[in-house]
């Protein structure tokens, strides 16, 4: 999903977002917060922007 995500849009925000997005999407529309939740993890956990976390 990053990767599909990261060619279309440039702006860490709007990944971000679509991101949430999507996994939301594919559970239903169900649980907005722990969608944003795992994002989270994955975006800080793999330092997905190529940017070492402080």
């Amino acid at each position: 999903m990053y990767e599909d995500a990261s060619e279309s849009l440039t702006s860490q925000s709007d990944i971000y977002y679509m991101l949430v997005e999507t996994l939301f999407e594919k559970t239903g529309r169900k649980y907005r917060e722990a969608c944003e939740i795992i994002i989270s993890y994955f975006v800080q956990r793999c330092e997905v922007f190529d940017e070492i976390a402080e």
